[in-house]
């Protein structure tokens, strides 16, 4: 029992006695005398504090108290930065007497500043308003009420009671202490959450709640109303907007019942009903989502309308979806280049000059685990007769099903067939039709094992890519009908004939000089294929003519206007003699050659590959049967040329 005179606490707390006061220490018994401190830059006058044996009367204000600050000391003894940071200044009074009785009031205002979340996406700030909270004590029962408005949020509204029962003969608030009022809540602009969501989310329309408390405190009761009108919400990243949304879920002693949640997407609808019973450590949930051509994706590249229902519920403690789809619709259109991507020697250096660079053997997004949290998932999905996929040189018409499987901390997996019920495939520069497309899903649905057969087909070598493994790891070949080399698969594949073919007298040579295989590089190299995409020319050589030109050094360009017709031009280096040629391939070996130029004329072709000739005749023989063209004798000389040796004439 005595008087304080000073003290002063200074490196944490920053708490000064500005005056002396009177302290009384006794067995359960603590009496502290008017006393005024300097805590930071707030002041704290106590008028008086009096605990005896667990009755306490204390009285006394608080001005100037800067959130901050109180942030600062809970950091430094929890050792973790909290996620608000704030200027707020608060103001307080209090005058409280609880012992066998109770009585008084307890307040705080806000006097000025804000408050900043961070929702991992920068710190936003609330736009804090009118921000008060205050407690009356009166008979039996202690009220709450209060509340606060922000630009942010909206406007929260608190008018609560609850029952003060006697332990050890005093009055306080513990479990049993019945409940009683209300909360609401009203956001009318849902919008302005979209600060802490990010800029890949977009919200609309409003929500309002008002909740009536029953029960206990150990064991509440809640009882109202949850109403949204004209929500919607947009995925940037992902290309999904739901919009119209309306919300109506009521609470009825702790159970929720979702009422009517209704959303469009595009012409179609997507419903959820379902009830949970709040309270209870392993809840009932039975729920319902149904969708009705509902139109997730929306854009030019990328539609996906789907239908189906999938039930949600609580199996082994687990929240549990389980149920079926089918695609009506669907297109991805993948970009024809990228996105821009910084060049490997590029290191970008953050703050703390903390480096990010890549790391070994890391994990691809599919097959990392999922979180504790997440539910069960199990669901089948039917491609249906319209999912189409363009992109990487394809354009597929896909269907099958497959099985999505997830569970708490383990990768997403998928089970079934995806084959191509229609497409083609680009491959050097040509499109080509697949005849055989499967994907098998058995594993992490990012890497399916795949099958894949195009050909180019009415040629007299049908040519085309084989593309098997995975999508991680493929593996892409030739192939053709009948077997060739490789670069005799690659010269059909791109231009219809072969590296080395005889045929009509004329020899066609693509790659077997410098210069054609300079010719057949530029082509299917990537920056000759762009310059002749550009200029739409798929054939470039210069060389011997392939239209009957006696030049021996002639620039040959061409165009495939579709698949059976294509246009040709020579031009002879060494004098003015052109030919413009046209070929119409009408079936695998018959086909009608068109001329004009230095030589005019029209030819029909048969062409017949003997396996027996392929050494001697570098694979292919051309026998022609009918030749109306004037410059030419039957064997495929020019008339002016001696017959010479009938081998020679019948390779030429």
């Amino acid at each position: 029992n005595g008087t304080i005179r000073t003290l002063e606490e200074r490196g944490t707390v920053n708490l000064r006695l500005t005056a002396p006061t009177t302290l009384l220490v006794a067995d359960q018994h603590i009496k502290l005398g008017a006393a005024r401190f300097a805590f930071d830059q707030a002041t704290l006058a106590v008028d008086g504090l009096d605990w005896d044996h667990g009755r306490i009367r204390t009285a006394g204000a608080i001005d100037g108290v800067r959130v901050a600050h109180v942030l600062e000391l809970a950091a430094l003894f929890s050792g973790e930065a909290p996620p608000v940071r704030s200027d707020l200044v608060l103001d307080g009074k209090w005058n409280l007497a609880l012992a066998e009785t109770a009585s008084g009031f307890a307040e705080i205002r806000r006097r000025s500043g804000d408050a900043s979340i961070n929702a991992g996406r920068g710190w936003t700030a609330l736009g804090l308003g009118e921000t008060q909270m205050r407690a009356d004590i009166a008979g039996n029962r202690i009220a709450l009420r209060g509340g606060t408005v922000a630009e942010r949020i909206g406007r929260i509204v608190v008018d609560a009671s609850a029952g003060l029962v006697t332990e050890q003969g005093l009055q306080t608030v513990g479990p049993p202490s019945t409940l009683d009022g209300t909360v609401a809540f009203d956001i009318p602009r849902l919008k302005s959450l979209e600060s802490f969501t990010g800029p890949q989310y977009a919200l609309e329309g409003k929500l309002a709640a008002n909740l009536r408390l029953a029960g206990t405190v150990g064991k509440p009761l809640l009882t109202g109303n949850v109403d949204g009108s004209g929500i919607g919400v947009t995925l940037y990243d992902l290309g999904i907007r739901l919009t119209d949304g309306v919300v109506q879920v009521v609470l009825d002693q702790n159970t929720v019942e979702l009422k009517q949640v209704r959303f469009r997407g595009g012409d179609g609808t997507l419903t959820a009903t379902g009830a949970v019973k709040l309270g209870e450590s392993d809840p009932n949930i039975t729920g319902k989502i149904v969708a009705d051509k509902l139109q997730l994706f929306a854009s030019p590249e990328r539609t996906l309308i789907v239908s189906g229902e999938a039930g949600i519920a609580n199996e082994d403690r687990k929240l549990t979806i389980r149920g079926k789809f089918r695609v009506d619709r669907g297109l991805f259109d993948l970009p024809k280049a990228g996105a821009p991507e910084l060049g490997d020697d590029v290191v970008v250096i953050r703050r703390r000059d903390q480096r990010e660079l890549p790391t070994a053997n890391a994990p691809v997004p599919e097959d990392k685990p999922t979180s504790q949290f997440s539910p069960v998932i199990d669901v089948a999905i039917d491609l249906g007769n319209n999912f189409r996929f363009r992109g990487a040189g394809a354009d597929l018409l896909l269907a099958g099903q497959l099985g999505i499987a997830s569970a708490p901390l383990t990768p997403m997996r998928a089970t079934g067939t995806v084959r191509v019920v229609d497409g083609t495939y680009e491959a050097f520069g040509r499109k080509l039709n697949i005849e055989r497309g499967i994907v098998n899903f058995n594993g992490p649905i990012g890497n399916p094992n795949i099958n894949i057969r195009a050909m180019r087909r009415n040629q007299e070598v049908e040519a085309g890519v084989e593309v098997t493994g995975t999508v991680r790891l493929p593996r892409v070949r030739l192939v053709s009908e009948p077997n060739v080399p490789d670069e005799d698969k690659l010269s059909w594949l791109m231009f219809g004939y072969g590296a080395e073919s005889a045929g009509a007298g004329q020899q066609r040579q693509l790659s077997g000089g410098a210069l054609g295989g300079a010719a057949l590089g530029m082509i299917g190299g990537r920056a000759g294929k762009g310059i002749v995409q550009h200029f739409g020319i798929d054939e470039f050589s210069i060389g011997p003519s392939t239209a009957g030109l006696n030049d021996q050094q002639v620039v040959s360009v061409g165009k495939a206007v579709t698949e059976q017709i294509s246009v040709g031009y020579e031009q002879s280096l060494t004098s003015a003699s052109n030919i413009v040629k046209l070929t119409w391939a009408f079936s695998r070996r018959w086909s009608l050659i068109a001329k004009g130029g230095s030589i005019n004329g029209l030819s029909v072709l048969f062409n017949r590959r003997f396996n027996n000739w392929s050494t001697l005749f570098s694979g292919s023989t051309n026998r022609r049967t009918t030749d109306v063209d004037p410059d030419l004798t039957p064997d495929g000389r020019p008339a002016s040329e001696p017959a010479g040796d009938p081998v020679e004439a019948i390779k030429r």
